[in-house]
């Protein structure tokens, strides 16, 4: 058990730096990781860290199970709920990771290299296609677009922050790099999320600078290639097919959240229920297969409590690491504004349900309270 319990930090650390290449990669050393933590546990050899926001993912898993028996299909609700497990990872980061400089410095080495590797491979996707002029989505090494934009979202505004903290080169390997990937995904909830985080973030620090940032975004508009602006200008665009099909998603999830407002219509359900005659999507909706949408989607899916649930979570996590910024923690800083980038682009995606980008999030939102034991500790 020793030997294993040796590993267990590196596993920890090598989870966030393996999504950005391969998703089974990362999920063999995080639940492989998890089941030696959980071992440990049993045994009384490690400890489970169990901050106040954990009981509200308690609660939140606890309603789902509920909302999946009472689901249109039960069966295929608690299959899906097999995701559930990946909560653990918010105990398990805390307990694994120590505050160790060594590991620190290989770990942001890992992180930087996975990410440029994963950016250059992003830019060669976009070139390949048709060019500049073209419409193709950089995915990296993810299936989904939306996932590449999740991640590079976080990393990009994890590696600005801590870069103009605390002025290491390395970090601006990791921000640059993850910065022009995101771009060139084309996701608009991913940039919406990295705007309005940076704008806080400058608010946060000095409010004349948020000043900058604003035309800094503008001029990178300016000069940016035409899909990009295309994109960006579809925001505007009320006829757009994706916006007209979000205000769909919103009435039908709406509709959803009152005829169902205790457990929902079942996890993993909302493509069943765009079949029931009161939900029906045309065809062209369907390829939707939730509401890109968290604040819809988690009481639309589980129900109002479970919806409140998971609000409580993420306000006790914010206030928890506002308390470890005041203090003058670069990577409560850092996490702030991850978690507020997240919030935005969830405005317009289901991030929470995406396990690439939940896994990163709870990694990175772990790390102020890691220092702060560390230091407690000394």
């Amino acid at each position: 058990m020793e030997r294993f319990k040796r590993i267990l930090p590196w596993l920890a650390l090598m989870t966030p730096a393996a999504l950005f290449l391969s998703t089974s990669l990362s999920q063999v050393l995080l639940y492989g990781g998890m089941v030696v933590w959980l071992i440990g546990v049993c045994r009384g050899e490690l400890s489970f860290p169990k901050p106040k926001w954990t009981l509200f993912l308690l609660l939140y898993a606890l309603w789902s199970i509920l909302s999946a028996l009472f689901s249109y299909q039960p069966l295929t609700s608690l299959y899906d709920l097999k995701e559930l497990f990946l909560l653990l990872g918010v105990p398990f980061f805390l307990a694994s990771i120590p505050g160790d400089e060594r590991r620190e410095r290989w770990t942001l080495r890992f992180l930087s290299g996975t990410v440029l590797f994963s950016s250059l491979y992003s830019l060669f996707q976009f070139l390949k296609g048709v060019g500049l002029s073209s419409s193709v989505r950089a995915v990296g090494f993810e299936s989904h677009y939306m996932t590449q934009a999740g991640l590079m979202m976080m990393a990009s505004l994890w590696g600005w922050v801590l870069f103009f903290r605390e002025k290491r080169k390395l970090f601006l390997l990791l921000a640059i790099p993850s910065t022009v990937s995101l771009l060139l995904t084309l996701t608009r909830s991913a940039w919406l999320g990295f705007a309005a985080a940076l704008v806080l973030w400058a608010l946060l620090r000095r409010p004349k600078v948020a000043l900058g940032v604003v035309a800094a975004l503008v001029i990178l508009f300016l000069f940016s290639p035409a899909p990009l602006k295309a994109r960006l200008l579809s925001f505007t665009n009320w006829k757009d097919v994706t916006f007209q099909d979000r205000i769909v998603m919103a009435k039908k999830g709406v509709k959803m959240i009152q005829d169902k407002p205790l457990f929902g219509v079942g996890p993993n359900m909302v493509r069943y229920a765009y079949n029931v005659p009161r939900y029906v999507v045309h065809s062209s909706e369907k390829r939707n297969l939730h509401l890109h949408n968290n604040l819809l989607q988690i009481p639309a899916e589980r129900g109002i409590p479970a919806f409140l649930f998971w609000g409580g979570y993420v306000i006790l996590l914010f206030l928890a690491t506002w308390k470890v910024f005041r203090r003058g923690s670069p990577l409560a800083e850092a996490s702030l504004v991850v978690i507020v980038a997240f919030l935005g682009a969830g405005l317009f995606e289901y991030n929470f349900g995406d396990y690439e980008v939940k896994t990163l999030f709870f990694f990175l939102t772990s790390l102020p309270f890691i220092e702060v034991n560390h230091e407690s500790e000394r």
